[in-house]
């Protein structure tokens, strides 16, 4: 029993050291991209609360947005600012969605 045990606890060390190895690698490759703090902080200056919803990623260049907008111009203004941040050559937002209000009184 005491070998069983000595064998699951040296086999539960090899898995966690290969566990931190393996995620320590995964970490230091993939470094934050200061491309999307910038395009951040363009969208925070230039639109404040409104880019509060909008989610920004970036890749050799080209951002795309996601998230929620309040309306088309909100969606226009986002990319366009994005396209202003130096560095940044494309700026697209097909996964941006928009908020539907309905104050309406139905007709019946």
């Amino acid at each position: 029993m005491k070998k069983l045990l000595t064998t699951i606890s040296k086999s539960a060390v090899a898995v966690a050291v290969v566990a931190t190895t393996f995620s320590g690698s995964v970490i230091s490759q993939s470094a934050p991209n200061p491309n999307i703090a910038n395009v951040e902080q363009a969208l925070a200056l230039g639109m404040g609360e409104k880019a509060k919803d909008l989610v920004v990623s970036v890749a050799q260049g080209t951002v795309n947005l996601s998230g929620w907008a309040q309306g088309p111009r909100e969606v226009h203004q986002a990319r366009y600012l994005a396209s202003k941040v130096p560095g940044i050559q494309r700026a697209y937002s097909s996964g941006v969605r928009t908020w539907v209000t309905t104050d309406a009184t139905p007709v019946f």
